[in-house]
């Protein structure tokens, strides 16, 4: 672990009275699905589980050529949703319509600097 994640983690735990070592860590290796169905998720146990990201290299391209054309739900807000009246948006969208579009489309957007623009 890199040192300012040791701080703030040491930061915390003294501050609130906390240990984070109550979790229980599990490395995906030595983890089933029954297991961890019947041990965490049945009981509302927490668990960190490790090992699932430690060989990824998660940029756009890694994305794109593992997500492909698979479709996600967003919103273009636009700017002007800063200016209305938070307090009359009918749900947390600010009545904006989430649109389903492939993740190769979003990321086109965000290396164009669209998804910015557009506030998606």
């Amino acid at each position: 672990m890199n040192n300012n994640y040791t701080q703030l983690r040491q930061k915390f735990q003294s501050e609130f009275n906390f240990t984070l070592d109550t979790i229980k860590r599990v490395d995906i290796s030595s983890l089933t699905p029954e297991i961890f169905v019947e041990q965490y998720q049945k009981t509302g146990t927490p668990v960190v589980i490790t090992g699932l990201l430690e060989e990824c290299d998660w940029n756009l391209d890694y994305l794109c050529d593992n997500l492909g054309d698979q479709k996600f739900l967003l919103r273009f807000y636009g700017h002007e949703r800063y200016k209305q009246d938070k307090r009359k948006w009918k749900n947390i969208g600010s009545g904006i319509e989430a649109q389903a579009l492939p993740f190769t489309e979003y990321a086109a957007m965000l290396r164009n600097h669209q998804a910015h623009e557009n506030d998606v």
